[in-house]
């Protein structure tokens, strides 16, 4: 009698709290975001997913010299707020922590929009539904370019709501997001705009077909629309704008600008193939081990690699297209596709399934949305994968895109319509947590792993040349990419990497790069290496390609000697042979 007694008192307690939460939907969603993002940062251990973060953490903390507010691929606001935000208080990280709450806020955000936006408390499903999909790509694996995505859908979420409810705090909130979205990285921005402006069309579309609203007020929201947005696009783009002069302004970064841009466009756009250009590179004086020295990240040489040769390389290797070329992207898209899919999270059998339910449950003029987001994911990745741009976060976005569109334009179509699709959803739901259950214990067992092989000797490594002011350390490029993958939570001093250069990253050429190395009286690594005195060079790889290099470009034959192997990390000292 007691146990029963005290089971009925627990169910009316949770029934009780279920109820309230619902009359309290904002609440409910702060405290399921915090839920999500405590068992993140205490059970997944977060990380760097590329190691562009964690060079402009470095940069932003001042770990070469002097703390940088010229981030390159974050806007300047970003940067100018993470120099005070160090200024105030060095000894936190952040770099991460602005990330975290910008992350938090867009999730709870669109959870927010999501449950708020159905009817009968369906909408709790869908909205869980998207954060379990994405929570590990935005918390666990941090990177920039993610978070500003979903700040961006977070910012829409926001603003459509706001728009359709007449809510000025949603729409404060919504734009205050997308500035942010865009500070930290306008690309991602600029590419979540098709997925918005779905959302937006497909609202109107819905709002138009209602006959229980009057004309006039369906005319006010559009006005609504069009002066939220507009105020929205017209200040983000100026604030691009100011962004982009601040660095065409500024001398040293000026220069860095115009080599980046077009280092970007030989580098990341896959034009250092010297299978397919093998003839047109050696017309321009470059050989085989100069290709896998620069497509390997090892062209610290600004008297060689420098702008000219660049747009030289840029002109040299503009190919029309062919129908081999046609059918070779068409082969790798397949291939690069399947690749994607396969390592996916949790979200693609939530995605297919959404797609499943509306197939069966909905109306076939219902499916518009569907094909448009397909379209868009298609067109996106396949253009991407034509550039040479296809990377995982990049496919994660789109992916997201296709997803959030869905999800908002069957506000009102597959939960509320059709009782077999609230058990489809329910049972979808029961599906991704016994999912993602799977992949906390794998990525918790990895990680652990990780740390017992990798990071105690890589964080041994460097703090020994950051302590050791006497040798000037020249590291390659593949040796160190994870040095700092997962130290998302621990800053470093000031000037602690101010005795340490790279043979080649997006950096290179940098007014931080070019002043550590004027230190040394030097403006070239591969020069630097045999003739500073105190250089050390830390190569795992390749070393005997460095040295093939020198010989190749400056005439100069050198050895290279270890002097030791620190922590799995080989060291040596290059010197001129006499002759």
């Amino acid at each position: 009698m007691n146990k029963r007694g005290g089971r009925m008192k627990i169910d009316e307690f949770v029934l009780k709290l279920g109820k309230k939460m619902e009359k309290k939907p904002l609440l409910f969603w702060l405290i399921m975001n915090a839920f999500f993002l405590l068992i993140s940062i205490f059970l997944f251990h977060p990380y760097f997913e590329t190691n562009d973060d964690a060079i402009m953490a470095l940069m932003a903390e001042g770990a070469y010299g002097q703390r940088e507010e010229h981030l390159v691929y974050m806007s300047i606001f970003a940067g100018k707020l993470l120099k005070l935000l160090y200024g105030l208080c060095p000894s936190i990280r952040w770099y991460s922590l602005v990330q975290y709450g910008v992350l938090f806020s867009a999730f709870t955000g669109i959870t927010y929009v999501l449950a708020r936006s159905k009817r009968e408390g369906d909408g709790y499903f869908t909205a869980l539904i998207f954060l379990l999909a994405f929570f590990t790509e935005g918390y666990v694996a941090l990177q920039y370019t993610k978070t500003g995505a979903i700040a961006a859908f977070g910012a829409y979420a926001l603003l459509f709501y706001g728009a359709d409810r007449k809510s000025k705090k949603s729409i404060g909130v919504g734009i205050l997001l997308g500035i942010v979205s865009s500070c930290l990285r306008f690309k991602s921005f600029l590419v979540t705009l098709p997925f918005g402006a779905g959302v937006g069309i497909f609202q109107l579309y819905k709002l138009w077909k209602r006959p229980e609203i009057e004309k006039k007020e369906k005319k006010e929201v559009l006005r609504n629309y069009v002066l939220v947005f507009a105020c929205f696009f017209g200040f983000i783009f100026f604030l691009e704008n100011v962004n982009l002069s601040s660095y065409k302004r500024t001398e040293g970064w000026k220069e860095y600008w115009a080599f980046n841009k077009k280092r970007e466009e030989v580098m990341d756009y896959q034009k250092l193939d010297y299978v397919r250009f093998g003839e047109v590179f050696e017309g321009e004086g470059v050989s085989e081990n100069d290709v896998l020295s620069y497509s390997t990240w090892q062209f610290a040489a600004p008297d060689i690699f420098h702008l000219e040769w660049l747009e030289n390389i840029l002109d040299a290797t503009n190919v029309p297209i062919t129908g081999e070329t046609i059918s070779k992207f068409v082969r790798d898209y397949a291939g690069e596709l399947y690749k994607f899919l396969y390592s996916l999270n949790t979200y693609v059998i939530g995605g297919v399934s959404m797609f499943l339910i509306k197939i069966f449950y909905g109306k076939r003029r219902d499916l518009l949305p569907a094909v448009y987001g397909l379209c868009l994911f298609f067109l996106l990745t396949g253009y991407f994968l034509l550039k040479g741009r296809w990377t995982y976060r990049t496919s994660v976005i789109f992916f997201m895109g296709m997803f959030f569109l869905l999800v908002f334009y069957w506000e009102n179509k597959v939960e509320s319509s059709l009782g077999e699709g609230k058990t489809a959803m329910k049972v979808l739901l029961g599906v991704l947590i016994f999912l993602n259950a799977g992949i906390w214990m794998k990525n918790t067992f990895d990680y652990k792993r990780e740390v017992r092989e990798s990071m105690s000797r890589i964080s041994q490594f460097n703090e020994m040349i950051s302590r050791d002011k006497e040798h000037f350390y020249l590291i390659d490029t593949f040796t160190d990419p994870t040095f700092y993958q997962w130290t998302v939570f621990s800053p470093e001093e000031i000037g602690c990497y101010d005795n340490v250069s790279s043979f080649g990253t997006w950096m290179t050429n940098s007014p931080i790069a070019l002043n550590i190395l004027k230190k040394y009286g030097i403006d070239n690594c591969y020069k630097g290496a045999y003739m500073v005195p105190e250089a050390l060079v830390v190569d795992n790889f390749f070393i005997k390609e460095k040295l093939l290099y020198i010989k190749e470009h400056y005439g100069v034959n050198t050895k290279a000697k270890e002097v030791e192997e620190a922590f799995g990390f080989h060291i040596y000292k290059v010197e001129e042979e006499k002759k």
